[in-house]
């Protein structure tokens, strides 16, 4: 497809709008996952789904400082971009260049701004008070319900603002541009989801392991502790025999 690029000011500023909105979009999905998880762990008071859970988060902003932030800069370098269009298109229209790149530069100001407010980038919170009785639900349903449909939301989100923008770029090529680089970060971020995902399980069922490991343990402590009380208990009564 021919790109044609009418970077006027109202297409300027529609371009930054759609930009920012997918931003949000993203943001508000980890945001009400975050919320979500806060009030799980307000309700059941569980040290070990803090570990997780930041494990979780761990996972995921590695992602995100790494592959998601360069994604734009890649993007920024390619010829792809409205710069390398409008340059290939109009070489040596330095008037033409400067106006693509002011509006790279916008655009790379909402970036960083999202880059910067990312909602994961806190770690998660401690328990409040004493640590409530074991739910074993925790880690085998409710929290990977919440991650789940956070997943599955911010998927939907994507797809649907993707929709939206490909009926733009048919409509308009001017657009093709943000078209690429929307495409890069939302797989990108959905990659850094996805990493949160299996980070969660794989730390939820450490901890499982462990414990099932330490309980095993205590039985066999005890089968132990019971075992000698029980032999010291004959040697004693043999002894008691013997005197009578």
């Amino acid at each position: 497809m021919k790109v044609y690029l009418r970077l006027t000011e109202e297409n300027k500023q529609e371009i930054t709008a759609k930009f920012g909105e997918m931003c949000d979009d993203v943001k508000n999905v980890l945001s009400s996952m975050r919320s979500e998880l806060e009030d799980l762990q307000n309700e059941k008071q569980f040290m070990k789904l803090t570990t997780v859970v930041q494990s979780g988060f761990s996972a995921f902003n590695e992602l995100f400082s790494g592959q998601v932030a360069s994604e734009f800069e890649n993007w920024q370098e390619s010829p792809g971009c409205f710069s390398g269009i409008t340059d290939k298109a109009d070489p040596g229209n330095e008037l033409a260049l400067e106006n693509a790149r002011s509006l790279e530069n916008d655009m790379r100001d909402i970036f960083d701004e999202f880059c910067a407010n990312n909602p994961l980038q806190e770690e998660f919170m401690q328990p409040t008070s004493g640590e409530s009785d074991i739910d074993s639900t925790i880690f085998t349903e409710q929290l990977p319900e919440i991650l789940g449909n956070a997943k599955e939301n911010l998927t939907e989100t994507q797809d649907n603002f993707m929709s939206m923008l490909n009926e733009k770029v048919e409509e308009d090529t001017t657009f093709s541009p943000l078209q690429v680089l929307c495409e890069l970060i939302c797989k990108a971020t959905v990659a850094a989801m996805d990493a949160l995902v299996t980070a969660s399980a794989k730390a939820a069922e450490s901890m499982e392991e462990a414990d099932s490991e330490n309980q095993q343990n205590v039985e066999e402590s005890r089968q132990q502790a019971g075992s000698s009380i029980t032999e010291d208990d004959i040697a004693m009564q043999l002894s008691m025999d013997n005197i009578f």
